[in-house]
């Protein structure tokens, strides 16, 4: 009997026992599920979180691409979404955005609402408990839907002097998880996941244009870029004290760099401006000089003196004067990381140095499609289609795009090498009448084959549209037509009348272009402008902007610089105008893809020529000439840029001098010994004393290898024969 109650008390507590096993065991797989599906939706948010971060990136790498290779360039942006206004305004001009009615509605009904409102520098409307209105800092941004999310992306560019980074390009992406259709409601979802986000900020350099000397080595050339004037003090940028107000210059040259100026005394001063720093360390900063290779100082012939070079960085009020020594010295300094070179340590103070080299922007670089390039879509894919003949022609081959296309292949000076020998640019450039097949030398002259272009200021008139008044500027293109060649009206007409030069409307990116198609009023068609002028061929330029245009000129050979180019100029400018009297909306750029030649043989060209006095051995009359009429005179044209001496006389800009042929008097001037050179003195007549200019050499005496003789700054009496 107390056997058996001791079998049945066993058994009860074996029950117990396994009963809270299971029940043990049942919170262990309860526990296990539960972080099991834990597991599973962290994984899945990380997932979605990593495809967040990756749409945010492919925002940043689809700006990048379209700022690289599109049309627009560097000034390509996205065309804000301003949710929630009628009128998105223009903070650049003071216009505030225009609300719609309930647009407090879309705010609350729109997750992105905070984003794609538009952008002003403060809140504007009734804020709601997170402080958004209809207009803000955060807004500005445009939605782009990507697979099964979305990016909103910014881009900006507001240079400051006072912020280094704003010199670059700011793009901003935000990726965010689901799709989003402002037009289907039932995308207005509300969700956690719905709200993941994502922010990245990349900043892209423009690199060429944020430096006042950029050399590019496009081939990598082992030989140093030069910089200075041997036995000329130079200085590259102003101090604060200058009447014309501080001015830094940065600089960056792809390879080595070697220094030239006087040997003692002033050789070379760089002026770099910087910031002061938050926690009162070294200042950062705005400018510098950066060198990817090897930086060194020229020495004079006995080699013991070596040109000086000096380091001013500009902080606030204070300057700071640093002698710079060469990179294969232990005493190289970058003066506190402003003047930095290539090597991969550090300095004398444990500065870093290791500047790496920049790629230069590339205009044979194809567009989207990958089947063009930029400037030609710019240009000879930027006009309206017409039919001329039965077919249907886009106007821009003909030059009336909103871009300038200009066909001449034929101009061409590429390096060749045949039975009868080589032949290269460079070599033709330096050895004058040599006995190359293509050499361009005629005289002692060098005129290329190429399009002429010539740049004039005030060529104008006032034409309405719409009944809108625009004023349109003119310049010349002078085309080589030997081959048959035609000029083409804005109609697409051949007109064979019109010869050699064509008289044209700037691509004002401002205004536009107004395009005449059929005689009266009913045929003046405005279109945009985009500034540019591309020619498949050489080109050669001189000349003064008009006020306000801004110009780039890009050639598929070699740009030849024919004369001063300039801004334009007031007659008058103030004595402590900074600009000089120059226009400082002005602007134009050169892109060149084999050659940029300043050709000093070209920059007098004649005034008053008749047809009887040229020699037909010096090429087109637009070009300098020999005047067979060895007692004859003529007025020789020239284009000056401003004075720029700290203590001297401002120069007029556009002058006339007036030449002989045979030796002259050096004028009696009145200008000060500061505004005449060292050395050398003038070799023909002086100049037309009301213009106040310089000096024309003698052309008798002037060779095709020299540059253009020393010669006075100013004269003011009467030209002496």
């Amino acid at each position: 009997m107390k056997s058996y109650e001791r079998r049945d008390r066993r058994g009860g507590q074996t029950l117990i026992i396994s009963i809270m096993i299971m029940f043990i065991l049942a919170i262990i797989a309860t526990l296990f599920v539960a972080i099991v599906a834990r597991n599973l939706i962290q994984s899945g948010r990380s997932a979605q979180s990593d495809a967040v971060a990756q749409i945010a990136a492919a925002g940043i790498n689809y700006a990048d691409r379209m700022l690289t290779s599109s049309e627009d360039g560097a000034d390509w942006r996205p065309v804000p979404d301003n949710l929630g206004c009628s009128d998105g305004g223009n903070f650049y001009d003071g216009v505030e955005p225009v609300p719609e009615n309930g647009w407090q509605d879309m705010r609350a009904d729109y997750p992105d609402f905070k984003w794609l409102r538009p952008y002003w520098p403060e809140e504007l409307g009734e804020l709601d408990d997170e402080g958004i209105g209809y207009a803000g800092p955060t807004g500005g941004f445009t939605c782009f839907n990507a697979g099964r999310g979305r990016y909103l992306l910014r881009v900006s560019y507001n240079p400051n002097m006072s912020d280094p980074l704003s010199k670059y390009i700011k793009i901003e992406s935000i990726g965010r998880w689901g799709i989003f259709d402002p037009e289907d409601p039932t995308t207005y979802k509300d969700t956690t996941d719905y709200k993941m986000k994502r922010e990245l900020t990349a900043y892209k350099p423009i690199g060429i244009t944020d430096y006042v000397r950029f050399v590019t080595n496009k081939n990598n050339k082992p030989m140093a870029a030069s910089l200075g004037v041997p036995n000329f003090a130079t200085d590259y940028g102003r101090s604060n004290n200058s009447r014309y107000g501080l001015r830094g210059a940065p600089i960056r040259v792809n390879g080595d760099l070697k220094w030239y100026g006087n040997y003692t005394g002033n050789g070379v001063n760089v002026y770099l401006r910087g910031l002061e720093s938050d926690d009162g360390g070294d200042p950062l900063p705005l400018d510098r000089v950066e060198v990817s290779g090897e930086i060194s100082a020229d020495a004079d012939t006995s080699g013991n003196n070596k040109v000086p070079v000096t380091i001013n960085t500009i902080v606030g009020n204070r300057t700071r004067a640093v002698a710079a020594a060469d990179s294969d010295t232990g005493d190289f300094t970058t003066a506190s990381g402003f003047y930095r070179d290539g090597d991969s340590g550090t300095d004398a103070y444990r500065y870093a140095r290791g500047v790496k080299r920049i790629e230069p922007p590339s205009i044979t670089k194809k567009d989207l499609t990958n089947t063009s390039t930029r400037y030609r879509m710019l240009t000879l894919s930027s006009g309206e289609y017409v039919n001329v003949g039965g077919k249907n022609v886009n106007l821009g081959r003909y030059g009336w795009g909103r871009g300038i296309y200009i066909d001449n292949e034929k101009d061409d000076q590429s390096d060749s090498f045949s039975l009868y020998g080589r032949y290269t640019v460079r070599e033709d450039w330096l050895n004058p009448n040599n006995n190359m097949t293509k050499s361009a030398w005629l005289g002692p002259y060098y005129i290329p084959p190429a399009v002429i272009i010539t740049l004039v200021p005030d060529d104008s008139e006032v034409i309405n549209v719409g009944g809108k008044n625009i004023t349109q500027y003119y310049f010349y293109i002078t085309k080589d037509t030997s081959d048959g060649s035609v000029w083409h009206d804005a109609a697409g007409n051949e007109r064979p009348d019109w010869g050699k030069t064509i008289r044209m409307p700037y691509p004002d990116p401002k205004q536009g272009r107004v395009l005449t198609r059929a005689v009266g009023a009913n045929g003046n068609v405005r279109i945009d402008g985009n500034g540019v002028i591309y020619a498949e061929g050489n080109v050669r330029v001189r000349g003064m902007l008009p006020p306000g245009m801004n110009l780039t000129i890009v050639s598929g050979k070699t740009i030849y610089i024919d004369g001063n180019i300039l801004k334009y100029r007031e007659d008058n400018p103030t004595a402590n105008d900074p600009y000089r009297g120059a226009d400082p909306t002005c602007g134009i750029a050169l892109l060149a893809k084999d050659n940029i030649c300043v050709n000093t043989t070209q920059f007098l060209s004649p005034d008053n020529i008749t047809v009887d006095e040229i020699d037909s051995s010096a090429g087109d009359a637009t070009s300098p000439v020999l005047v067979l009429n060895q007692n004859s005179r003529f007025i020789s044209k020239f284009e000056f840029g401003p004075y720029e001496s700290e203590n001297g006389r401002d120069n007029k800009t556009a002058t006339s001098c007036s030449a002989t042929r045979g030796r002259a008097a050096p004028p009696t001037s009145t200008a000060s010994s500061t505004e005449r050179p060292s050395s050398g003195t003038p070799r023909s007549a002086t100049c037309i004393p009301s213009f106040g200019a310089w000096a024309t050499p003698d052309l008798t005496a002037f060779t095709a290898t020299a540059a253009i003789p020393p010669c006075w700054d100013r004269c003011s009496t009467s030209p002496t024969t």
